[in-house]
């Protein structure tokens, strides 16, 4: 692994300082190449994702045809003939079963608009007292990790304790918006109010996102539309706009 790939990896992985987070994103801006790399290196998280998911999902597929569906002699046909009616409405739920996880495939290997662009940044927050130190390790792992539930309890209870940090309340947005809490994801995008654009329009992308996640278009398309070409979402929203 060369030092890029090991810098990445650290960025996405949050595992880098508030500092090293600001100096790496600054390069990202002015480097194309490294946000090319970034950018794969995101794409290839994902696939692997929805890969590992495929091949657990394989699994079960198997396990239900090996366990409800095996082959039979002419003899077993026959007494599956005679079998009783609750064995047939197992065999019905079986199916049913089956049917279910064959329409959760259809999902999870259709990448979804709201899939290709929601790859969140990972959440490094700016050391506090040594009280909060651990609260903020915890919630920086459990947002990182993808344990959105979790990450939603602790950047709750970090946000009451400093209900001034617009960075704070849009990742708590987020994780909300990845357990399906929209209309409080929502609410939590619209109240940042920070002077640091960067920051409002990080804001608005993801009030955009959340319209993506729900299906409604129209509001997606024209909040997508409002970035200023300055913006450091302007290209991604020209994307999604293209994509819809």
């Amino acid at each position: 692994m060369n030092d890029e790939t090991a810098r990445i990896e650290k960025y996405l992985d949050g595992q880098m300082s508030a500092e090293e987070r600001a100096d790496f994103e600054k390069e990202i801006s002015e480097t194309p190449t490294l946000k090319e790399e970034l950018q794969l290196h995101r794409e290839m998280r994902l696939f692997l994702a929805k890969r590992d998911r495929r091949l657990q999902l394989e699994q079960q597929l198997q396990q239900i045809e090996t366990e409800h569906f095996p082959q039979h002699s002419q003899a077993g046909k026959t007494a599956r003939r005679l079998m009783p009616v609750f064995r047939r409405n197992w065999a019905i739920m079986a199916v049913a079963a089956s049917l279910a996880l064959l329409i959760a495939a259809y999902f999870l290997f259709s990448t979804s608009l709201y899939d290709q662009f929601a790859v969140h940044p990972p959440l490094a927050l700016v050391e506090k007292s040594a009280t909060q130190q651990q609260l903020q390790y915890e919630a920086e792992t459990a947002f990182n990790g993808q344990h959105y539930e979790q990450a939603e309890a602790l950047l709750d209870q970090l946000l009451r304790n400093q209900p001034d940090d617009d960075l704070l309340r849009i990742y708590l947005g987020i994780a909300k918006m990845e357990v399906g809490k929209i209309q409080e994801a929502r609410a939590l995008f619209m109240e940042v109010t920070a002077e640091d654009p960067a920051i409002r329009d990080f804001a608005q992308w993801n009030l955009v996102l959340s319209y993506l996640k729900t299906g409604d278009k129209e509001r997606c398309r024209d909040l997508a539309r409002r970035f200023s070409p300055d913006s450091p979402y302007f290209e991604k929203a020209q994307k999604l706009l293209k994509k819809m």
